[in-house]
């Protein structure tokens, strides 16, 4: 009887828990920063002929003030979207030329 009780409780509490660990999953779209990933990203880059890496564009967000990325996307205009928090813990986006590495945008909220 406990056995039963405590297998519907946990039943019962991923029931629960999945909406919204998907819902967050949603939420944040391209915050998978596994390697498999990554690695997908730097292939599609090469594969435009573009010679920037995830790695390179990380670097040089690094030097316009992201200290912790969360989020890295290779956009369909050409450009690496790098999100991430500054020293201070706010939000920073830098935007930068998958081709050669020049930076778009910057920008602090």
């Amino acid at each position: 009887m406990i056995k039963r009780t405590l297998l519907a409780a946990t039943a019962f509490a991923a029931l629960a828990v999945a909406p919204a660990l998907a819902q967050k999953h949603e939420d944040h779209g391209h915050d998978d920063m596994t390697p498999a990933r990554l690695q997908s990203l730097d292939d599609q880059a090469k594969a435009k002929g573009f010679t920037v890496t995830h790695t390179k564009a990380i670097e040089i967000a690094k030097t316009k003030g992201v200290v912790k990325v969360h989020e890295i996307d290779l956009e369909d205009n050409g450009a690496w979207k790098v999100e991430g928090q500054d020293e201070h813990g706010d939000h920073v986006e830098v935007e930068l030329s998958a081709r050669d590495g020049s930076v778009s945008k910057v920008e602090h909220e």
